[in-house]
């Protein structure tokens, strides 16, 4: 009957000082890249639905953000739960003239009436390009608008680093032949 040999383990021999010497080099190098790795999940926790809003222009003097919302972000239906929710991701693409009609009023008396429909609206919807955040944190994601269509951009950071790791392993295995 055949005995397994470890041919790994026949090669390097018995665990000794070697080994063990071998295995804290590797694992002072690999611990502080895990931590860059898992660095991401702290400094970029993606915000939830209404704590980001598209920013309103500066030509448009909203003050109340709830209209303003109201005014340029369209519904949307979820269809797991047969509920409307808000899409704070894209605005109507007419929503700057329509916060012209309601903002931009000379007495109190005549303040827009945002809870009615507008008389004619044009229904094309576009990509937010600016959001305001109200989250209770600060982060790379709400510091660059990582949210939406860009909030795949984070993965990629993760996903430089580590081709960075493959290149580097790559070259340093070439450079010690």
């Amino acid at each position: 009957m055949k005995t397994k040999v470890d041919a790994v383990g026949r090669i390097t021999g018995e665990w000794g000082r070697w080994q063990l010497r071998t295995v804290l080099l590797i694992f002072l190098c690999k611990i502080p890249s895990s931590w860059f790795m898992a660095c991401i999940i702290f400094t970029a926790p993606a915000p939830r639905h209404g704590e980001f809003f598209c920013k309103p222009p500066n030509t448009v003097g909203a003050q109340n953000d709830t209209l303003w919302i109201k005014v340029s972000h369209p519904q949307k239906e979820e269809v797991e739960d047969q509920e409307f929710s808000i899409d704070f991701c894209n605005i109507y693409q007419d929503a700057q003239e329509h916060a012209h009609h309601y903002y931009r009023y000379g007495r109190p008396e005549l303040e827009p009436r945002v809870w009615e429909e507008p008389t004619s609206r044009n229904m094309n919807i576009i990509p937010c390009q600016r959001f305001e955040h109200r989250a209770e944190y600060h982060s790379v994601v709400t510091q660059y608008d990582l949210v939406c269509s860009r909030d795949i951009l984070v993965s990629v950071t993760q996903f430089f680093h580590l081709f960075g790791v493959l290149t580097g392993g790559i070259l340093a295995n070439h450079l010690l032949k």
